[in-house]
């Protein structure tokens, strides 16, 4: 039997200062980060990398370039950068630069109605076979509805899911995260997700709605869903 492969706990979606909506600066970002326990973090500033170089460059927590990217028809975010991609371009195009720098193409927050930048539907669908990820939780949308769409969506068409922060506050950093064999490569990274562990606050769902959280996105969705929340 192989020995076990170390697990490492990752946040996979934060902003800095960088970002036109959020006042974290980098330096803000990684002593958060530090006092949450992570081990690794992506930095996914709106059409921007500056804050992921900076906090990488401190060297304190291993730091992935990421950047959510403003395209067209809306956000998709690329992480494992080398450098930035401009915004306002098609998807497609911005998802084939991203793997044309050996980077992942994630589809962040794709079914949240109550924000503007959300990748068009056609968008996503016309371009699937391009996505390596779905960001299946995100922890700022506030219907759990919309985040379950994507735990099935994703579901659906065989892709791999994240769960993320999109932390734009500093008291946010942390609060949803995954437990992850260790990689040292994009690929890696993507082969491990399916075994990864979500991580996330005891108080953000009732219990049932914890467990059903907790098989989808470890073994695809169950045939039955729990009651919805009542209060």
């Amino acid at each position: 039997m192989g020995e076990r492969q170390e697990r490492i706990r990752v946040e996979i979606h934060v902003h800095t200062a960088f970002s036109f909506d959020s006042k974290a600066a980098p330096e803000e970002v990684e002593e958060a980060a530090l006092r949450a326990g992570v081990d690794r973090i992506a930095v996914t500033d709106h059409d921007t990398i500056e804050g992921a170089l900076r906090l990488r460059g401190r060297g304190r927590i291993e730091t992935i370039i990421g950047e959510e990217v403003t395209t067209s028809l809306g956000d998709v975010i690329g992480l494992f950068l080398e450098s930035p991609l401009p915004p306002g371009v098609e998807p497609e195009r911005t998802m084939d630069a991203i793997h044309e720098q050996g980077g992942l193409v994630v589809i962040p927050h794709p079914f949240d109605a109550r924000r503007g930048t959300t990748l068009f539907p056609e968008a996503l669908e016309r371009c699937v076979d391009r996505i390596d990820a779905i960001e299946g939780w995100n922890g700022r949308i506030r219907r759990p509805a919309d985040n379950e769409r994507a735990l099935l969506f994703a579901r659906d068409h065989g892709l791999p899911v994240l769960v993320g922060s999109d932390a734009h506050r500093t008291d946010e950093i942390g609060r949803w995260m995954m437990r992850i064999e260790s990689f040292d490569s994009p690929g890696r990274f993507l082969a491990a997700l399916p075994r990864a562990e979500p991580l996330f606050p005891e108080s953000s769902r009732k219990p049932e709605r914890r467990r059903w959280l907790d098989r989808v996105l470890r073994n695809g969705a169950p045939t039955a869903r729990p009651e919805p929340d009542r209060g």
